[in-house]
């Protein structure tokens, strides 16, 4: 079974830091390749920042959400809101770290 997206707006931000660092004329399988791999790699950053904000019973929530397996991004989305006072706060920090890290790898490919 396909890992559920928790952070359904990730997919467009991923397509913006490439647009922004020219990379916006990505072929489709290209996209298809890498998009996936960066929108992982982003969910995990933000996930390791928000998972220690978590008390024991939120904690076991989210592994009744993950367990359930059909849980939907607004839902994902409503949990953190709820369970992490500065839920956006700390996902603009993680991602703003994440998109210089994707400038750099990026910045790399186009000298090489």
């Amino acid at each position: 079974m396909a890992k559920e997206q928790q952070f359904g707006f990730l997919h467009e931000y991923i397509l913006d830091v490439l647009k922004q660092n020219g990379y916006n004329d990505l072929s489709d399988d290209v996209k298809q390749e890498f998009i996936p791999q960066l929108v992982a790699h982003a969910e995990t950053r933000i996930g390791a920042s928000l998972l220690p904000k978590l008390n024991e019973q939120s904690a076991q929530k989210m592994v009744d959400m993950t367990e359930k397996g059909s849980t939907t991004p607004e839902e994902w989305e409503k949990f953190w809101q709820d369970n992490v006072s500065d839920f956006s706060e700390i996902i603009k920090k993680t991602l703003e770290g994440f998109s210089v890290e994707v400038k750099e790898l990026l910045s790399k490919i186009k000298s090489s």
